[in-house]
């Protein structure tokens, strides 16, 4: 018989704070007495008025150009049950050394090589549209465990969706994503760190061919079940819904590309990357500063940069030297031609 968790009303998921848009919560609220079954990779949400819905672990793991969120995908891996999925997927995007390094991937005329043996791809829309078709054969809502999943493979896969316009397919199919970092610390607060690598090989004294995903799913889903989780009720503050993600990786996506354009004052060591960052995440691009610039002058972009977003603090700094460097660059970059003012 399963071993059955009551779950009372309330409110779980994490609280989070965008810089320079104030705190975002992120609520799931939870049905009035939920009771919640945990038999291998299904879960049961059983409700008072009789309700059942089944939610299935499906255990995910993506290899990647890269270690940002719009990351190319290299290979993707999903098991289920005794049902596997696995793609490599040929990248637009240069594979970074690092992690080329860790995957053993590499790209060369077009062709992927997997620690020197070729092996088969897909395009990014083709792996996505096989993707979706393996969610399609479970018939029950999916909510999909990575480690880490939350910070990174929930969001560059979400992202990658986006691209080949696919994300309301994935969203029909899927209710969340659980992230077994963040858990996995919680249950074992006396390890001295929590890489899945160390995990099995402390837990399970295991040891695998990690950084290759279809391997990093099997000991995945065997570190998740070694844990018996049925027993603890502690799987749902880990879980996010797949709409927060999106919204998180949408404020991602936007300041990174707000921040692209103040690569000019970086490179001229006008500002520093960590002032242009803080530029970025209060919603401004260089293009902003330069329109104040133009309409109100050295003295009204001095004011824009320093006064108060309501909350006392400076909407990006008070630091005379810094805004002293940002008004002699907008200042030495004005010409007089023909009567009307360029920027370089």
């Amino acid at each position: 018989m399963a071993n059955t968790l009551c779950v009372e009303t309330g409110i779980m998921f994490f609280s989070g704070k965008r810089k320079g848009v104030g705190l975002v919560s992120y609520l799931q609220h939870i049905p009035s007495r939920v009771h919640v079954s945990h038999v291998d990779d299904a879960v049961s949400m059983e409700q008072t008025e009789d309700k059942k819905t089944q939610f299935l672990f499906v255990f995910l793991d993506l290899e990647t150009t890269g270690l940002g969120v719009d990351s190319d995908i290299t290979q993707i891996a999903c098991i289920c049950e005794n049902q596997r999925f696995n793609r490599y997927i040929l990248p637009k995007k240069r594979i970074c050394r690092g992690s080329s390094r860790v995957t053993g991937i590499k790209v060369y005329k077009s062709k992927m090589y997997v620690n020197r043996k070729h092996v088969g791809t897909v395009s990014l829309a083709h792996g996505m549209s096989d993707f979706i078709s393996y969610l399609r054969r479970f018939q029950k809502p999916v909510v999909m465990v990575a480690h880490n999943g939350r910070a990174f493979d929930s969001k560059v896969l979400l992202n990658s969706l986006r691209i080949v316009k696919m994300e309301e397919a994935f969203a029909e199919l899927v209710t969340g994503f659980l992230d077994t970092l963040p858990l996995f610390r919680a249950l074992y607060p006396d390890l001295e760190n929590h890489r899945q690598q160390f995990l099995a090989k402390t837990l399970l004294n295991e040891e695998y061919a990690s950084h290759n995903a279809i391997e990093d799913v099997r000991m995945l889903k065997q570190l998740f079940h070694q844990a018996k989780l049925n027993h603890k009720p502690v799987l749902e503050p880990y879980i996010s819904l797949v709409k927060d993600v999106q919204d998180v990786l949408g404020f991602q996506l936007c300041k990174k590309q707000k921040l692209s354009t103040f690569n000019v004052l970086v490179e001229r060591n006008v500002i520093s990357c960590t002032m242009a960052a803080k530029m970025a995440a209060n919603g401004l691009t260089y293009d902003d500063l330069l329109l104040k610039y133009e309409s109100d002058g050295a003295n009204g972009l001095r004011t824009f940069l320093t006064e108060s977003k309501g909350d006392g603090k400076p909407r990006v700094t008070k630091i005379q030297q810094i805004l002293d460097d940002i008004l002699k660059y907008f200042e030495e970059q004005r010409v007089e031609l023909n009567g009307m003012k360029f920027f370089y």
